[in-house]
């Protein structure tokens, strides 16, 4: 116990969500509970409350994680050089493909990062938690539109969106298509919609935002 106590809180965090994420993912969030966080991550349960005030904030801890991997794999596809309209596709793709891993790997997570966190951010006692993925939230929503920006200026997106409309079109259209695809899979295989159409649904959802002469030859 002595060497916990010179590790930082960060590191407490972490080690409670790793226990936490793992029964989480074996039998459910609502079956977990505290005592078995605390067992499995071999910390007293007081001592647990002293990092997270409860259990839904230890699993929306493990959600930013989470959020945290997407944002990081989409900063990194979004410094790519842009200076065509094919390359614009072809990263616009990356993105797409990028959020449906998400999705795919740990849909548990992916669902709750999409859904609304019922908390007020501006409340001063707010957990950090909910804080950070406030903050990585805004951050995903600079991919957004730092993606459209570069679509004006190539021509190929209409410019009369303001910022907020494009973030939540953007996220909203693309996360109704990774998620309605995950939980059909099974059948749209059988219709022949296999994972590869999924370019398809994609390209088709930017036909909204093009210029009309881009559109047709979207």
């Amino acid at each position: 116990m002595a060497r916990r106590k010179k590790e930082a809180p960060s590191v407490h965090r972490a080690n409670i969500a790793r226990a936490a994420q793992m029964l989480f993912e074996r039998q459910g969030v609502e079956k977990t509970t505290v005592d078995e966080i605390a067992e499995v991550a071999s910390y007293g349960k007081a001592t647990l409350y002293v990092y997270f005030a409860n259990k839904d904030e230890i699993f929306f801890y493990v959600v930013h994680q989470h959020m945290l991997e997407l944002l990081t794999k989409l900063k990194d596809i979004i410094k790519a050089e842009i200076s065509t309209a094919a390359r614009w596709y072809k990263i616009y793709l990356e993105i797409c493909f990028a959020i449906h891993d998400s999705c795919k790997d740990s849909s548990m997570y992916f669902d709750a990062m999409i859904d609304e966190v019922d908390v007020a951010v501006d409340d001063p006692d707010l957990p950090l938690t909910y804080r950070e993925i406030y903050a990585t939230g805004e951050g995903l929503e600079k991919v957004a539109a730092i993606m459209m920006d570069r679509g004006v200026e190539l021509g190929l997106i209409k410019g009369s969106l303001s910022y907020s409309e494009t973030a939540m079109y953007f996220w909203g259209a693309i996360t109704g298509i990774v998620r309605m695809y995950e939980r059909k899979s099974s059948y749209y295989n059988q219709i022949g919609l296999a994972e590869s159409s999924l370019s398809r649904a994609f390209l088709g959802l930017v036909n909204g935002y093009l210029a009309e002469s881009e559109a047709e030859h979207a």
